[in-house]
């Protein structure tokens, strides 16, 4: 098992709402933007993220993602794309796909295709649409493979 990174281990220490009970932490999204900034890695970043969203509250993992989907780093934007592979509980992950879906970075696109096969949302085939006459081959390849192999 990959022993946590001490921000991140921090992080959650300090969630007042581990264990999905209510009650934000506003600091959270500092902390998110902290602990993928200190990162260099983009799958690690990812999975931090993750972790940290899945000990949050739908309600509050959900007010956490749509600030990390609007940030001016796109290392942040990518981050949460990619953490959003991985299933876990966020109220309105559709509009926040779709938001990251007009990313101008391919890599972040390229997450959001991989994440609406994943999250099997009903406005994920919207989503995937979109992305399939994406500019970038790889995205609108990834789009392609998501809607071609959707049950």
């Amino acid at each position: 098992m990959t022993e946590l990174h001490p921000r991140t281990r921090g992080v959650l220490e300090r969630l007042p709402f581990v264990g999905k009970r209510r009650g934000a932490d506003p600091d959270v999204v500092d902390d998110l933007v902290e602990i993928v900034r200190a990162t260099d890695d983009p799958v690690l970043a990812a999975h931090r993220v993750a972790i940290v969203l899945d000990q949050c509250s739908a309600f509050d993992a959900t007010q956490a993602a749509s600030s990390c989907a609007l940030s001016d780093d796109p290392k942040v934007r990518r981050a949460l794309a990619e953490a959003l592979v991985w299933v876990f509980p966020l109220l309105g992950a559709g509009s926040i796909l779709e938001l990251l879906a007009s990313d101008p970075l391919p890599e972040v696109r390229f997450a959001v295709a991989r994440a609406a096969h994943a999250r099997r949302l009903s406005i994920g085939d919207h989503v995937l649409q979109r992305l399939m006459t994406d500019p970038d081959s790889l995205v609108s390849g990834a789009a392609a493979f998501a809607l071609a192999t959707r049950p």
